[in-house]
């Protein structure tokens, strides 16, 4: 894999959307042409797991490991771990799959042992196949949070658990200020052809990664 610096063409992008577009560019053009810089401002904790959906989501669709009709998640997974949660009396409402768990767990592990979220990354790339250079905005924590009628959420919460029904009164990103934009990210931005902005939410994937210091810009 070459430095992300060398990308001739830098995707911005959330999750499910923008993955659609950043396939397009997978199956067209060679790896080392583009890179990502993927939204981590949804990111949660689940279990005591670290989750990166936008970032899982990128990864899997570039391995091919996809759920095509979800758009998230690995294709053909089993839940008999979820099943097991909910026995247990767990509020078991974000829904991962066994070998997205297997995801998660590595992530952790790597992170507990003071590794890096873009390390982290790179690592489940190499092993999964993924060629082209995939960044987190950020390696610092940023959340966004959504002031609702019924109090404040994540985002998580908000869209899976609560199913985007509360009014929403405001929105914000937690720690956004003080981030640190991830490593050879406005190198990759500064050095590029071209930047494409990927059709992700606005408000809730795009706009967190231009909110990073230095990010917009670049």
């Amino acid at each position: 894999m070459r430095g992300a610096d060398s990308a001739k063409i830098v995707l911005l992008t959330g999750g499910t959307g923008g993955a659609k577009l950043v396939l397009g560019f997978h199956e067209e053009s060679a790896p080392e042409d583009w890179a990502v810089g993927g939204n981590t401002a949804d990111d949660s904790v689940v279990h005591g797991l670290y989750v990166s959906p936008a970032l899982d989501t990128i990864v899997y669709t570039l391995a091919g490991l996809i759920d095509p009709a979800k758009g998230w998640g690995i294709s053909n997974d089993t839940f008999v771990v979820l099943d097991q949660l909910r026995q247990l009396e767990n509020d078991a409402w974000f829904a991962l799959g066994d070998r997205d768990i297997a995801t998660h767990l590595t992530r952790t592990s790597l992170l507990a042992e003071g590794q890096s979220l873009s390390q982290v990354t790179a690592t489940l790339c190499e092993a999964l196949g993924v060629g082209s250079t995939v960044l987190p905005m950020t390696d610092d924590r940023v959340e966004t949070r959504i002031t609702t009628s019924g109090g404040e959420l994540s985002f998580q919460e908000y869209f899976v658990k609560a199913q985007w029904q509360p009014g929403v009164l405001r929105l914000h990103y937690r720690g956004i200020e003080k981030c640190r934009p991830a490593p050879g990210l406005l190198e990759t931005i500064r050095g590029a052809a071209m930047v494409v902005i990927c059709p992700s939410n606005p408000a809730t994937s795009i706009a967190p990664i231009l909110a990073v210091p230095g990010v917009r810009q670049a």
